[in-house]
């Protein structure tokens, strides 16, 4: 298999942990109030936050739940320097909504305009982010803080294995038992690092 196409599938095969459960039902629940909502004004809230380290796996939980839900246009992934685009958010769509990937690299001003517009546009957001930590706007920490948010934990043991063994399944690559404990041990307990053994096998 092609690596390229192997990394392609890869980033289309999410695999569900204990530790991302909460993470995918959140995401799931939400999603129902967006394509049910009814009066925007009466929904207790528009946005949720997916956090966890910076190689737990929500962005491929994102980029999973987007490609699984294509069908329906009124899911967009918002690139950060359109996010500074007054213009732009402009022009975003009632009642759709938008994900914003690592958006604790945003600047806290642009985040935080970002979340009040959200709010006078009637759209929905879903963030991804590690933490609160790098936000200094005691503003924006504020609303942060009451937006539902799921996060991620770190990876057991038991779940690098499940994992390797789902996504070399995937891709059609055999691996006793015993070689996938052997690799589970050695390798980083972290989505990112058995997506990467896997690319490199």
């Amino acid at each position: 298999m092609q690596l390229s196409l192997l990394f392609n599938k890869i980033n289309d095969n999410f695999v569900e942990l204990p530790e991302n459960k909460n993470a995918v039902k959140l995401l799931q629940k939400f999603y129902q109030r967006v394509q049910n909502v009814a009066d925007f004004k009466e929904e207790s809230f528009s946005n949720i936050i997916i956090k966890g380290s910076l190689d737990c796996g929500k962005n491929y939980l994102l980029k999973n739940f987007a490609a699984n839900n294509c069908n329906n246009q009124n899911i967009n992934f918002l690139d950060h320097d359109k996010i500074n685009d007054l213009e732009f958010l402009a022009s975003l769509k009632k009642h759709n909504l938008y994900i914003i990937e690592n958006a604790d690299c945003l600047e806290d001003e642009v985040l935080l305009r970002l979340i009040n517009f959200s709010q006078e546009k009637q759209i929905f957001i879903v963030l991804s982010l590690s933490s609160f930590v790098n936000f200094k706007l005691k503003d924006l920490t504020s609303r942060l803080k009451n937006i539902p948010s799921a996060t991620i934990e770190n990876l057991s043991l038991d779940s690098i294995k499940y994992l390797l063994s789902a996504i070399l399944s995937q891709n059609q690559i055999n691996l006793s038992q015993a070689k996938i404990k052997k690799i589970a041990q050695n390798v980083d307990r972290s989505y990112q690092a058995v997506i990467n053994y896997v690319k490199n096998i």
